[in-house]
């Protein structure tokens, strides 16, 4: 599991497609625990927090990670911004654009490439994959969840094999 440290994150990945594999991991660790509930919407919003009043933690796909792969509980509220200095808190907001098809945005926001090279790779992942099976949607209906983390992962796999 990654510490945060005075200085930020000491082993997420420093590619995009190892960011993914990353948050598909923990997204599933979240799906399957009763004290989540996978919600595009919210970064890590605890129980009780929020118009919702809800009962359960609710997580995006950065938020995931934050509450799996950097170990936040799921009693406390956080943003990457209010969690991790700018440069990390980047890299976990790019996974929102990634979630919604746009890998020019999760490229450049993450600080993984420039932008002329963002928008040629960009692109090329988008003309070899198309659009997630749920752009934009907010709640991942499960039955449509398998589908969804296929595309990311065929995202991943695109990325990786341009050395990202």
């Amino acid at each position: 599991m990654a510490k945060l440290t005075e200085f930020g994150i000491e082993s997420l990945p420093k590619t995009l497609s190892g960011l993914i594999r990353i948050a598909l991991k923990d997204e599933d660790r979240m799906f399957k625990s009763p004290m989540y509930y996978i919600d595009m919407s919210e970064w890590h919003l605890p129980a009780g927090y929020g118009p919702k009043n809800n009962r359960v933690c609710r997580v995006c796909l950065a938020g995931a990670v934050m509450a799996g792969t950097l170990g936040l509980d799921h009693t406390q509220y956080e943003t990457p911004g209010s969690l991790l200095p700018d440069d990390e808190s980047d890299r976990l907001g790019s996974l929102d654009s990634v979630r919604t098809g746009d890998m020019f945005e999760a490229l450049v926001e993450g600080r993984f490439i420039g932008i002329e090279d963002a928008i040629v790779i960009g692109t090329e992942i988008k003309n070899a994959i198309g659009k997630p099976p749920i752009y934009r949607s907010q709640r991942i209906k499960p039955e449509k969840r398998k589908e969804w983390r296929k595309w990311m992962f065929r995202c991943a796999k695109e990325l990786e094999a341009r050395g990202l």
